[in-house]
């Protein structure tokens, strides 16, 4: 880049040395498909390398994740709903979060649906978020771990 003798222009810009040199650098521009399936495989080493199957290396995370954190505050034998609870949470997520419509649809009481939900924010797999909007005071649902994403 040069400098320019107009007065307040800084610099004069060479776009065809600039777009060569980025070429240089990426030679394979990833498609939006590509992008995707790399977001679902998901970033695990395991996964990545080839040594563990994605289904298969995900469960055994929300296993691990329930087992430690999770199995002591809910029933056993809540927990394939819990299960249940878990993905359809994943599914709305950056959704308005309506206690009584996914009491509805899992068939629990919408205490129970309370209950769980505080304690995924507590072992920090979802957070609740407020729009911004000060009339509105709906919460909104984000999945904390991304690996849960990926999981569902």
């Amino acid at each position: 880049m040069e400098k320019r003798s107009k007065p307040g222009a800084l610099f004069n810009v060479d776009f065809d040395a600039m777009m060569t040199k980025e070429k240089e650098y990426h030679d394979d521009y990833r498609t939006a498909n590509q992008i995707f399936e790399d977001i679902f495989q998901g970033s695990m080493p395991d996964i990545c390398t080839g040594e563990s199957k994605r289904e298969l290396y995900y469960k055994a995370y929300i296993d691990t994740c329930i087992e430690k954190d999770v199995r002591k505050l809910i029933a056993a034998s809540s927990e394939m709903q819990f299960r249940r609870f878990i993905s359809l949470l994943a599914l709305r997520t950056a959704q308005e979060v309506v206690y009584s419509d996914i009491s509805k649809d899992l068939g629990i009481n919408v205490e129970t649906c309370k209950r769980w939900i505080s304690i995924l924010q507590t072992s920090g797999i979802i957070y609740l978020s407020n729009s911004g909007l000060n009339w509105h005071k709906s919460a909104y649902c984000g999945i904390s771990q991304h690996r849960f994403s990926v999981a569902i």
